[in-house]
């Protein structure tokens, strides 16, 4: 069986699916790393387009039924739940025929996908069964790696869990990697955890190491589902869609029950999708434990009339591409009165902590060559050796430990402070007070600032 993967150079990989492909996992694994989808990049609150559909996978009545928008209404299920795996799905309650279809789009790192899981996920079906939920309801759970390296080797061992023993042990795995210590393990220890005779474990493991034949089909697994999840624009993660509407993001058990309930029933219409809990966001949370070497004043005159928060990651292709198509434009137009204020969110591994922390060493030792040193990093095309050789001859080799320690508490502050205001990956805004997950190109900037 062979594979077409489109990226976005217009090259054809082809992989066929036997044992000796172990560099199908390989290519498969960079393009995730990349994002190099065939799919364009938009805003997370951008309209889903969707093809018109002809077959339906539910028989319910209750999708024709909903009125939706066209931004959150799909015609039916086929296009969200395209190239699914049988053991993704389960069936919660209820019988046949299946009225109520659930699927979530998810990322293991994720940490509002893991209080999704532990508040209503993990115990849905006892909801289900208590309240008379109304509806016959099966759950699909779906890859979608928007936190890098660490993300798509726990993504891999849930899907290798699912080839190795099917349905049972890939919700197994799903419990085990939403523990809140689990992203802390080796792959070695989180295999032990699960409940399964040794040989079962090897395979497991053998297949995430790509020793066996399954691993190149978990890594396509794994690809296939993100690029579904980018298809369908899903904004971030966990993406949340009921019978063919959007219901968001996280919420609360209460307040997810019910959309899952009314989206079900066809009884309600959605107009927009709400990816995280609302969250009030002031000038005073945008500026909160920032130097002020992080902040670039864009001056044609007073007062200021917006100031704009970029929380990103060195290492994140759409962070350089919100940089070199948004923040450098906005920069050089020089159309608004704007401040700037450079912030740090290391989503991608060490090496990104790594680099955020030699920046603010800049800021630290240099403060006037911080904005510049931070446009060579997302601007230009140097390699990371390069940057890494540029920044230590900038604040100087002999200061580099000393700084480091002050940098990388500052970076995990920040990172946490991104988080608790919304941000579920990079690049992460704030317009003012209207947060954004994802990279906006410049008209869309310019029209949230209206």
């Amino acid at each position: 069986m062979w594979y077409h993967l489109s990226m976005k150079n217009n090259t054809l990989v082809l992989a066929s699916l036997v044992s000796s492909s172990i560099s199908m996992a390989l290519s498969i694994y960079i393009a995730i790393k990349l994002n190099t989808f065939d799919v364009n990049v938009t805003s997370s609150s951008s309209p889903i387009t969707s093809s018109p559909i002809t077959s339906s996978s539910i028989t319910s009545d209750a999708t024709k039924s909903n009125t939706g928008s066209s931004a959150n209404l799909f015609n039916d299920m086929s296009e969200v739940l395209d190239r699914s795996r049988d053991y993704q799905t389960t069936l919660i309650s209820g019988g046949y025929p299946i009225t109520g279809h659930l699927v979530v789009f998810e990322d293991p790192l994720c940490n509002y996908c893991k209080l999704l899981h532990k508040e209503t996920l993990r115990s849905i079906e006892n909801i289900v069964k208590e309240d008379g939920f109304g509806l016959n309801l099966v759950l699909t759970r779906r890859h979608y790696i928007i936190f890098g390296d660490r993300s798509f080797n726990l993504a891999k061992i849930q899907a290798c869990a699912g080839l190795v023993g099917g349905r049972e042990l890939y919700y197994q795995a799903i419990d085990i990697l939403y523990q809140d210590d689990s992203s802390n393990k080796s792959t070695e220890d989180i295999v032990k955890l699960f409940s399964l005779p040794e040989n079962k474990k090897k395979d497991i493991l053998d297949c995430v190491q790509d020793k066996n034949e399954l691993g190149p089909t978990a890594a396509l697994n794994i690809y296939q589902d993100t690029q579904t999840a980018n298809r369908i624009r899903a904004g971030g993660t966990p993406h949340v869609i009921v019978n063919g509407i959007v219901i968001g993001g996280y919420a609360s058990q209460s307040e997810m029950v019910k959309r899952i309930k009314e989206a079900g029933l066809g009884q309600i219409t959605i107009e927009e999708s709400t990816p995280n809990p609302p969250i009030s966001i002031s000038s005073s949370d945008i500026l909160t434990g920032v130097n002020e070497y992080q902040i670039e004043g864009i001056h044609v005159g007073a007062p200021i009339t917006y100031t704009i928060a970029v929380f990103s990651d060195p290492k994140c292709p759409y962070s350089k591409m919100l940089y070199k198509d948004t923040i450098d434009a906005l920069r050089k137009n020089k159309t608004h009165n704007l401040v700037i204020v450079h912030r740090y969110m290391s989503v991608l591994g060490d090496h990104s902590e790594y680099i955020l922390s030699l920046l603010d060493c800049v800021g630290q030792h240099k403060p006037d060559l911080f904005v510049n040193t931070l446009y060579d990093i997302y601007l230009s095309n140097l390699d990371d050796k390069t940057i890494e050789d540029k920044i230590l001859y900038t604040i100087g080799m002999d200061n580099k430990d000393a700084c480091l320690i002050k940098a990388k508490e500052k970076v995990a502050k920040e990172t946490n402070i991104a988080q608790g205001l919304g941000g579920n990956g990079t690049p992460f805004i704030i317009f003012g007070q209207k947060p954004v997950n994802g990279y906006i190109d410049y008209n869309t900037a310019i029209e949230l600032m209206k």
